[in-house]
């Protein structure tokens, strides 16, 4: 909040380079107060947000606060005196006091035109049946897997180096699906396994399982 050339509420009076220190203090302690000490209007919470410590830098003087959301009213201490800044937005309260304004209102923007130009696909209700299933559906082939799921991890070639090298980023088609791979060669051990997505981490799980017999 430094170098704000505002306009005064009241007369300047010049100062020494002490006493500016001392009034910048002041000022800093003035603006690490509880929101009950803003100016009114503005929203208040049962607690005080999350602050951090004023910082100086010259003559420029910052602090950061995380505030809910809210329209907000605030001032500047400068010289011991209130002072608003013109060239940001303001607005005068109920006793004409000059405050500036802070808007952090939730706002999400709506794109109307997608949502207007979006048509359904076409689905009468005369393409849909609840006929029961005769003796030519059971004697059909069952579907063929898409060849997107024939990729898991499981199905890479072992590799014979000493330092293995790190696996490819798992396609998004085969997460959370089981895969099931039997033992070659008559080996009664069954391996289960399947490949999930925490965030940017991907994790896959094998359990190998003795078939019972």
């Amino acid at each position: 909040m430094g170098n704000v050339n505002g306009r005064e509420d009241g007369n300047n009076s010049p100062s020494g380079i002490e006493e500016e220190e001392t009034r910048a203090n002041s000022a800093l302690e003035a603006m690490a107060a509880p929101m009950g000490h803003s100016p009114p209007h503005s929203p208040t919470s049962t607690h005080s947000p999350l602050m951090f410590t004023p910082q100086r830098c010259g003559k420029d003087f910052t602090i950061m606060k995380v505030l809910p959301s809210g329209v907000y009213q605030y001032r500047f201490i400068v010289d011991g005196q209130w002072r608003y800044a013109p060239d940001l937005p303001w607005a005068q309260d109920g006793t004409g006091n000059a405050n500036n304004i802070l808007d952090l209102q939730d706002y999400v923007p709506e794109d109307i035109e997608s949502i207007s130009s979006f048509e359904p696909p076409l689905s009468p209700e005369s393409s849909y049946s609840n006929l029961p299933l005769g003796a030519e559906d059971f004697a059909k082939e069952p579907p063929l897997v898409p060849p997107h799921v024939q990729l898991p991890l499981l199905n890479l070639p072992a590799s014979h180096m000493e330092i293995p090298p790190p696996l490819s980023r798992p396609k998004h088609v085969i997460l959370n699906h089981l895969y099931i791979q039997k033992g070659k060669n008559g080996q009664p051990v069954v391996a289960l396994g399947s490949t999930h997505r925490f965030r940017a981490k991907y994790v896959t799980v094998v359990l190998y399982k003795p078939v019972q017999r």
